[in-house]
């Protein structure tokens, strides 16, 4: 909204307007989305400058606009064509401007509260001074450099802190029915798999609050440090974790029953909403870009990026004599310490992976064409990540005098470790089965016609399957 861009805006009218709203408290919103796609790189709504002026026509549609029903002041992202190059800038329109519709609430699945609905926009004149003018990065990009920065910590407000939110909520029923569920005389919370899923889960959500915690209160702290890379994953962190801690409540929770808080209410049971975090959790894995999509930009972007052309430091990190590890001040279990050389192992081999990645495709558009393989490797590196950051709270919590964090330390990077070794042995397998033949003839409609929903076999009169399997 408009109080995040107030770090970016300069002085004069756009940050006299962007000061106004938030001083009055004004809602505001930020229409990013288009019907073609949030995943393209361009942007379809167009703004053209009208000759002899400053000012803009904004023509396009923006859809998933938070607080678009309510929203008094709305940023919009717009191509604008000029000396024959595409750059997107953000625009600032007041919605009760000419030419500005705004459409119905979404009705999502979950997040119900949220007012969240499509604008259009008409030969929307705009003034020259409420847009925000960035450096030229001489092509056109999906966001704004600001906008993507504000994206980044954004995303720990509109999803970490969500997810968070929902997994302590879960341990805590997951606790209270364990305490009062008793199977064959036997207390639920005694069974060994029951007390495996709790400590899973106390264990996922320690480490959602842990990554929020260091994408957050360093930049807080004015500590310079840059956690771009950090910010993004954990995007999908956070959602994930938590969505299966939700996961494992529902399981457990099912016992007494799969149903909604007021049907349990009915029948005199707690009305624990667990089905309904179930959907918000899963708009959370949607939310700023679905969770694969976000693994991908970030192998590509944040990864990548930094091996091409390749680092100075290539040679070193081939080189077969490393450092010990240096775990002074560190306060840790036994357990814990081989999760904290692990990770520093893992590290390093990780950076000789993507330099073999990049060597062995000198064409850069190659091996961005390997989808998967970029998405695995956000997949690692995010693993990787809450590891050390889980260990390092649990250090630190340890030199403190609380030593309750150490066991859930062990838990997670055990968790970790074991999903990193299922990447890597993708990542490092043979080529696999021709997955693109199949979704190819798929997409042709020339094969699988057995599998569609009209052309499933169906009993003739005798009872028989008039389609078998010949």
């Amino acid at each position: 909204g408009a109080g995040a861009f107030l770090a970016v805006a300069p002085e004069g009218p756009l940050r006299d307007l962007l000061s106004d709203v938030v001083r009055r408290g004004a809602r505001s919103a930020s229409a990013d989305s288009e019907p073609q796609g949030a995943a393209n790189q361009r942007r379809f709504t167009t703004a053209t400058r009208i000759e002899g002026t400053d000012d803009y026509l904004l023509n396009g549609s923006k859809v998933f606009v938070g607080h678009a029903p309510v929203a008094e002041v709305v940023s919009v992202s717009a191509t604008v064509h000029e000396d024959g190059v595409d750059r997107v800038r953000m625009f600032f329109v007041g919605t009760d401007s000419p030419g500005v519709t705004s459409g119905d609430w979404h009705t999502y699945m979950g997040i119900r509260g949220f007012p969240n609905g499509w604008l259009e926009f008409e030969d929307v004149r705009v003034s020259g001074g409420h847009i925000l003018v960035e450096r030229d990065l001489g092509h056109v990009v999906r966001t704004t450099p600001a906008t993507a920065r504000l994206v980044g910590r954004g995303r720990m407000h509109l999803i970490a802190a969500p997810s968070l939110a929902v997994a302590r909520l879960c341990v805590g029923w997951m606790r209270e029915f364990a305490a009062r569920r008793v199977i064959d005389g036997r207390p639920l919370a005694e069974y060994d798999e029951v007390r495996r899923r709790l400590a899973e889960s106390l264990a996922d959500t320690f480490a959602i609050e842990t990554m929020a915690q260091w994408c957050l209160l360093p930049e807080d702290q004015g500590r310079g440090l840059n956690l771009r890379f950090e910010q993004n994953a954990v995007k999908n962190a956070s959602s994930l974790l938590a969505w299966e801690t939700a996961e494992r409540a529902m399981s457990l929770l099912a016992g007494e029953g799969y149903e909604t808080a007021p049907s349990k209410r009915l029948r005199g049971a707690p009305p624990v909403p667990v089905e309904r975090f179930l959907r918000d959790l899963r708009n959370l894995r949607i939310s700023g870009g679905v969770d694969f999509q976000i693994d991908y930009w970030i192998a590509q972007r944040a990864i990548l990026s930094y091996y091409y052309p390749e680092p100075d430091h290539a040679a070193a990190l081939e080189g077969a004599d490393e450092a010990p590890l240096d775990t002074t001040g560190t306060v840790l279990t036994g357990r814990n310490l081989g999760h904290l050389r692990w990770a520093a192992e893992q590290t390093r081999a990780f950076g000789r992976t993507c330099l073999g990645l990049a060597r062995s495709h000198p064409d850069r558009a190659e091996l961005d064409a390997e989808e998967r393989t970029l998405i695995q490797l956000a997949g690692i590196s995010r693993e990787i990540l809450g590891v050390t950051l889980v260990l390092a709270r649990a250090s630190k919590l340890s030199a403190a005098g609380d030593d309750s964090a150490q066991a859930l330390a062990d838990i997670f990077c055990t968790a970790a470790r074991q999903r990193v070794t299922d990447l890597l042995g993708r990542l490092q397998s043979p080529p696999g089965p021709d997955a693109e033949a199949v979704a190819s003839a798929w997409m042709s409609g020339t094969a699988y016609a057995y599998l569609a929903a009209d052309g499933a076999p169906r009993p003739s009169h005798g009872g028989s399957i008039d389609k078998g399997l010949s």
